[in-house]
């Protein structure tokens, strides 16, 4: 069943994918995405720069306090409390520039305000939705057979989460944990950071959105480099994502596509025992 929904988005998501690159390539691209003014004001490389700090300081001090707390710095409950826990303290900074440097203060950072370039249809959510569930999952094998034809006998390492979720004796509280910080907390703090702080930035610095959308994913896909063979696949996930909110100045879409992409992957790991 599970391989027949994934051929299904897949051939639904490349055909959208195509009308979607057909429409923003030909005539009336302008409609795509709207040159705009800065919707941040003194958002610089120090903003940018201040919210990874954040997120680095966070991973440092709770690790720490981790390492007092378990016994063994590989108990997956360590990792629970430093991976979520970092991640809310680097969205609480990018919340606190946004809510600082953003035109309309938090309301416009979080849900657009001045400086959005249009609105997203029901329509067009779902279609870059599938286009997320179809499209890189393709990307991903296509990736694993190149590597595997150049480098044959290499090993994939799996994600953090998935790993601890096949760990033995894990309790009800800590899969509920990996759970929502895959799909709630991890979404938040990376669309904030990537698409609220960075690509904004971005498009302010190089007056173009498109290019801010390209340079954003392929930061976000690099950040994920401990599993290289998902970097291309995910480059692509942030293109839908930097899409969307640039189409919608509303940072709500992207992050609800995101947690989507992610649910999927628990769901397929949780029934299947395989994420893919």
């Amino acid at each position: 069943m599970f391989e027949t929904i994934d051929q299904i988005l897949s051939f639904a998501g490349v055909a959208i994918a195509i009308l979607w690159c057909v429409r923003c390539a030909g005539p009336g691209s302008s409609r795509c995405l709207v040159e705009t003014g800065d919707r941040a004001v003194g958002l610089r490389e120090d903003s940018v720069i201040a919210a990874v700090l954040a997120y680095l300081f966070g991973a440092m001090v709770l690790s720490g306090v981790s390492q007092t707390i378990f016994s063994e710095a590989a108990d997956v409950r360590s990792g629970l409390m430093v991976g979520n826990g970092a991640q809310i303290v680097g969205l609480l900074a990018c919340f606190e520039i946004g809510s600082r440097l953003f035109r309309g203060g938090a309301k416009s950072f979080v849900f657009g305000g001045a400086g959005a370039s249009g609105t997203l249809s029901v329509l067009a959510f779902v279609g870059l939705s599938v286009v997320s569930l179809g499209v890189c999952p393709l990307v991903h094998d296509w990736t694993v057979v190149a590597v595997r034809y150049f480098a044959n006998g290499y090993e994939f390492p799996s994600h953090p989460t998935i790993l601890a979720l096949g760990g033995e004796g894990v309790g009800f509280f800590v899969v509920a944990g990996l759970w929502i910080g895959a799909s709630v907390i991890a979404p938040l703090a990376e669309e904030a950071f990537f698409r609220g702080i960075l690509q904004t930035f971005l498009c302010n610095a190089f007056g173009s959105r498109r290019t801010a959308i390209i340079l954003s994913s392929v930061a976000f896909g690099f950040v994920h480099f401990p599993q290289p063979q998902a970097i291309p696949a995910l480059v692509v996930l942030g293109v839908v994502l930097g899409y969307s909110y640039e189409r919608s100045g509303s940072l709500v879409v992207p992050f609800a596509i995101h947690a989507i992409f992610n649910l999927k992957t628990l769901i397929w790991y949780a029934v299947s025992g395989s994420p893919e």
